[in-house]
């Protein structure tokens, strides 16, 4: 063990200390008061009613504290109308920016239906995204699945639910495409449609 040296013996105790503490309390009295009668009997020294210690409007105390903003999270990069690959993991997703007019066979596109500050609620056919920024939920979007006329497509076990094949494989065929929400199909035809998007998908086989 490295010694850091000896502990410091008391210091004995100095004699003569009270009895100058005791003459330095009286000549402090002393001059206390001579400096109050001093005030009282100098010009305007005496503080009058209106220049009573509490503070004037200009003083800092009496201005109001300037409230400070709590700060923002950053502006959604995908508002609605914009539209996004959706990659990544459910614990993980990820969105890139995409072409709306993209065809889908670099990964499907979904189109920002709606996108709400904070906790928000998409339809029962959107697929909802959310956005923490530590335990505070920042922005929930609500996607659509943007699927081409004539493509054919197939079911994945992977964040976005389907992925674009080549006809006549895949799982179903977008055989309409109406822009219209609700529309009616053809017979023989799958409706899928979004009660927040003017879009109906007609499905029919791929085969």
């Amino acid at each position: 063990m490295t010694n850091l040296g000896r502990p410091r013996a008391a210091r004995p105790p100095q004699r003569g200390l009270s009895t100058i503490a005791i003459v330095s309390l009286v000549a402090t009295a002393v001059i206390v008061v001579l400096g109050m009668v001093a005030l009282m009997l100098w010009p305007g020294g005496t503080p009058t009613p209106s220049q009573s210690a509490s503070p004037g409007p200009g003083d800092p105390a009496t201005r109001p504290s300037t409230p400070t903003a709590p700060a923002s999270p950053s502006a959604n990069p995908h508002p609605p109308g914009s539209c996004v690959f959706l990659s990544g993991t459910p614990e993980d997703p990820r969105l890139q920016p995409a072409d709306c007019a993209a065809d889908g066979r670099d990964g499907i596109v979904y189109e920002v239906v709606a996108a709400h500050e904070g906790i928000g609620t998409c339809g029962e056919s959107m697929t909802q995204y959310t956005e923490y920024l530590g335990d505070v939920t920042t922005v929930t979007l609500c996607l659509a699945e943007v699927l081409v006329e004539g493509g054919c497509y197939a079911y994945t076990d992977q964040l976005a639910a389907v992925r674009r094949v080549d006809c006549p494989d895949g799982d179903f065929r977008v055989a309409q495409l109406v822009e219209e929400a609700g529309a009616e199909c053809g017979p023989g035809e799958d409706q899928f449609s979004y009660a927040e998007w003017n879009r109906t998908y007609c499905l029919d086989s791929a085969s």
